[in-house]
């Protein structure tokens, strides 16, 4: 039953646990026979080799393998909003980018990319002059990302900041196949809207004229 429920995992990493069960079961159950089929208890033996080793090779790939700059960033903006394997796909799709001097990230009346201030900081110009700053750990273009709607405002990066860029079509069309990703990455988005509101970087009236230019 555990031989046959492995093979009808979708999930590979899950296939193999359970195939690792059942060929130690049957292991077991050639071993300990009165006179044991070695051919048989040969091959089970093999066979859980096999996939024990490779089940142990996924569980490192998905859950235990991130690199000193992933495990940083995880760590400080994702760790409680998204998973390890979702946090991988997503990185997958983005570029971590330092800016030498002024660098204009998103653009006033135009569809914006998804950013993720790192190190420094970003100066976000309103259309009527004002500006304010975002700092570490705050997004850019999250509004526009979210609803496919045009910038209220436009982001320059300031020298020496360090900053994720997720390109958008790239990005949407991983999250449609992603559901979880999507889900954690759309909290995320919620927890920076509500951290810029309450700290009063980003007022109701910025808000709801990019919600209004959603195509």
């Amino acid at each position: 039953m555990t031989l046959a429920g492995g093979f009808l995992m979708t999930d590979i990493f899950w296939l193999r646990c359970l195939l690792t069960t059942g060929y130690i079961s049957l292991t077991g159950y050639h071993l300990f026979q009165l006179r044991p089929l070695r051919i048989p208890l040969a091959g089970s033996l093999v066979f859980f080799f096999v996939n024990s080793t490779m089940a142990m090779w996924i569980f490192r790939e998905r859950f235990m393998t991130l690199d000193a700059e992933e495990a940083e960033i995880y760590a400080e903006h994702f760790e409680s909003t998204i998973s390890i394997p979702d946090f991988k796909t997503l990185m997958s799709h983005g570029n971590v980018l330092r800016a030498k001097d002024r660098r204009e990230l998103v653009q006033a009346g135009q569809v914006a990319d998804l950013f993720l201030i790192l190190e420094g900081r970003a100066e976000v110009i309103l259309e009527n002059g004002e500006t304010f700053f975002i700092e570490k750990q705050g997004l850019l273009g999250e509004v526009s990302f979210v609803n496919g709607g045009v910038a209220s405002a436009t982001a320059v990066a300031t020298p020496g900041c360090r900053y994720i860029v997720w390109p958008r079509q790239r990005l949407n069309r991983e999250l449609l196949t992603e559901p979880s990703l999507q889900k954690g990455l759309e909290l995320k988005i919620g927890r920076e809207l509500m951290r810029k509101l309450a700290s009063r970087a980003w007022t109701p009236d910025n808000l709801c004229r990019e919600l209004a230019s959603t195509p």
